[in-house]
């Protein structure tokens, strides 16, 4: 499922695209932070759903500034798929940005193969993207990457184009509700 740039939504750049907020209580019945030890005794779990979602061998991990081109690549393919979406033109300026969200917010990435197929970025209780490649979607890697960014919080939110039905499909379907609008002005 494709998410988007929580900045991108708020500079008003998408043509009459209004912006939704999602946000949900987290289900996990232990709520602790995200470390090291967790992701040992919780990643086979998440490798396991998506492994029979998928059919594919999907690793995730925390992400590292230098995932930042690979992220920016599944951005810039997202946006020329996305007929609403303005055109995406410049993947080292989209590069640069994302490679100071993955070394300064919480972020990991899904990999199959040795190849990022998605990204997920969360700033405190709020994720400022989750974009899964195309040919990665509807496999369980988006949702496996969500289930990382709720750990250890009681709430999350997220910003989805209105125009993103298939985003918007797949965080209610994860639990999430709209709890408000902002106008594109």
């Amino acid at each position: 499922m494709s998410g988007f740039n929580a900045a991108t939504a708020r500079s008003g750049t998408a043509k009459r695209n209004l912006p939704v907020l999602l946000g949900q209580t987290c289900t996990h019945g232990e709520l602790e932070c995200l470390s090291e030890k967790w992701y040992e005794r919780h990643s086979e779990k998440i490798r396991s759903k998506c492994l029979e979602d998928t059919r594919m061998t999907v690793e995730f991990r925390n992400a590292r500034a230098a995932d930042a081109p690979f992220c920016a690549s599944i951005i810039c393919a997202w946006g020329a798929e996305t007929p609403w979406m303005v055109p995406i033109d410049d993947p080292e300026a989209v590069a640069a940005s994302w490679r100071d969200l993955l070394e300064t917010d919480t972020a990991w990435v899904a990999e199959t193969s040795g190849h990022v197929v998605g990204f997920c970025v969360r700033e405190d209780d709020n994720i400022t993207g989750l974009y899964v490649r195309s040919d990665a979607r509807s496999l369980g890697v988006g949702k496996g990457l969500l289930d990382l960014a709720k750990v250890g919080r009681d709430w999350i939110t997220v910003w989805v184009y209105e125009l993103n039905e298939q985003a918007r499909t797949f965080y209610r379907r994860e639990g999430l509700r709209d709890i408000g609008r902002e106008k594109d002005e």
